[in-house]
């Protein structure tokens, strides 16, 4: 048995895996022991449960209760045992199987190294200086079992035939043409969006932090230039369509478009009154969409200072979080790294570095990253941001993995529409336009969605013509 056993956080994850995760079961199985696991009860099932993989080399499933029947019978301990079952069922579907497995090679690594390091001392008061070395040589090598060599080409050709697992590793933004190429916040990938200063960056972030929870993923929202209330405000918006502090009748664009999906033009269309947040109405409808959601609690919004947080102060938020509210996040909101805590005396290199950091801790943490950055001065004067507008240092587009721009004319804005550009993409298509309707007035970043047509600018034009504008206040745009 080690000194230090793993934590209980760590050891119900683990329990959860073992009994339901049919890929990674034998492989925790085979890197540590039961006497491992925290507390007498972790280590009594994990025992049970390792039993049960020798036998029949598969996770239990839906059979993990029955493993423990009697000790729930028991009078003095069967109430632990049941809480600890229902406490591990709950898990079988939100843990963060990489997340899980980095933790363990963690402390499998810590546990090495602590080992290595008490018999090399007692080597070197032996006066056995090369057995000491080598035995630390041999703590820094040797890896967890769980080790993983890469890929053949047989072995990408079998994980071809089950592609849907890429669909769950990546969240739909409810525009049907990126969705389709997959391409939104993904698992241990940076998703970065650049606009001009007071021009939907964190509208975008809340769309995007909205389409996660609605996925029944655990989002961690991160702002650094507003306060937690008024984000949330801004996700209650964007999840109920209620105003902000008033009643009023909404209209908002819709595309008509052709059988191929191609946009022939724009209509109006009235959504009818909406309430405000505060009105009775409002609060009746927030209070019965709270009771239709389930896990209101896979949404967490924490807002540090300007300028103080650091990527050392973020991973140790994030621990702290682990530990003491059991939240791990499968995507984090960044709003946004350009206000975190920069030496100015190398601001540019810096700022790279932070998102390289940033983009190491989604790939560390098995999660999805998705921030914003603001464009220059020159890309706010321009009809359509891309890359090259980028402010500050550029390698920031180099090191994400997909790259959003958003422009918007003054008669977009009066007409409540704006335009994305998918600028880099990794994996998938990209240099391509996606037209957006938005109606900020309700927290809406994105109503309808069509491709960019030849003739965009000659319906701009008639709509402008025969609109006499949008009711979407400036002040909401941001």
């Amino acid at each position: 048995m080690s000194e230090e056993n793993i934590s209980a956080g760590l050891s119900l994850s683990l329990l959860a895996m073992l009994a339901f995760d049919n890929e990674n079961a034998a492989l925790i199985r085979n890197s540590i022991e039961a006497e491992d696991f925290s507390g007498v009860v972790h280590r009594h099932m994990a025992g049970q449960l390792y039993a049960y993989l020798d036998q029949y080399r598969k996770p239990p499933g839906d059979h993990f209760p029955d493993l423990f029947e009697d000790d729930v019978a028991d009078e003095r301990q069967g109430t632990l045992y049941q809480q600890q079952i229902d406490a591990i069922v709950d898990l079988r579907n939100e843990y963060n199987a990489g997340y899980v497995l980095n933790k363990l090679e963690d402390w499998s690594r810590k546990q090495r190294l602590a080992k290595g390091v008490r018999a090399a001392f007692k080597l070197i008061d032996s006066d056995n200086m090369n057995e000491a070395e080598n035995v630390l040589e041999d703590a820094l090598r040797r890896r967890l079992v769980a080790f993983n060599p890469g890929l053949t080409l047989p072995e990408v050709l079998k994980g071809m035939k089950s592609l849907e697992q890429e669909a769950l590793d990546s969240v739909p933004l409810g525009i049907e043409v990126l969705d389709k190429k997959l391409l939104g916040p993904t698992r241990k990938e940076m998703l970065v969006m650049i606009a001009p200063a007071k021009r939907g960056k964190t509208w975008f972030l809340i769309h995007v932090g909205k389409q996660a929870y609605l996925q029944r993923w655990k989002v961690l929202h991160i702002s650094l230039e507003m306060s937690e209330q008024r984000t949330g405000v801004r996700y209650l918006q964007s999840i109920v369509g209620l105003t902000r502090r008033e009643s009023m009748r909404i209209s908002q664009r819709v595309f008509v478009k052709d059988s191929l999906g191609r946009l022939i033009h724009i209509d109006t269309e009235d959504a009818g009154i909406r309430h405000a947040l505060l009105d009775p109405e409002g609060q009746k409808k927030i209070k019965t969409k709270m009771k239709n959601l389930r896990g209101l609690d896979r949404l967490k919004i924490k807002a540090f200072p300007t300028g103080s947080l650091t990527v050392s102060a973020l991973k140790a938020y994030l621990d702290a979080l682990e530990r003491t509210q059991k939240f791990i996040p499968d995507c984090i909101i960044m709003d946004y790294p350009d206000l975190m805590k920069i030496a100015s005396r190398d601001y540019r290199l810096e700022l790279g570095n932070i998102y390289k950091d940033l983009r190491g801790l989604a790939v560390e943490r098995n999660c999805a990253m998705v921030t914003a950055t603001q464009a220059n001065r020159e890309g706010a004067d321009s009809k359509l941001v891309t890359d090259v507008h980028v402010a500050e240092d550029w390698s920031k587009i180099a090191i994400s993995d997909c790259v959003f721009t958003y422009s918007q004319t003054l008669d977009e804005r009066r007409l409540g529409l704006a335009r994305l550009f998918v600028s880099n993409a990794r994996n998938e298509e990209d240099k391509f336009g996606v037209l957006l309707s938005q109606q900020y007035n309700t927290g809406q970043f994105v109503i309808d969605s069509a491709r960019m047509p030849d003739d965009y600018w000659g319906i701009v034009e008639s709509e402008v013509r025969r609109s006499s504008g949008s009711n979407q206040p400036k002040e909401d745009t941001e």
